[in-house]
């Protein structure tokens, strides 16, 4: 998906956003903080 400045890439993560329930939002959020720090370690 391409990102662009006109606004059609904070909709596409909101259409994201509303694809997932909440509970593997937040499990994916972890996953990605832990993959970060990782990398940052």
């Amino acid at each position: 998906a391409n990102f662009h400045l006109d606004g059609r890439g904070s909709n596409t993560l909101r259409l994201a956003f509303s694809l997932y329930p909440p509970p593997e939002l937040e499990q994916a959020a972890q996953c990605l903080a832990k993959a970060v720090r990782s990398m940052l370690a």
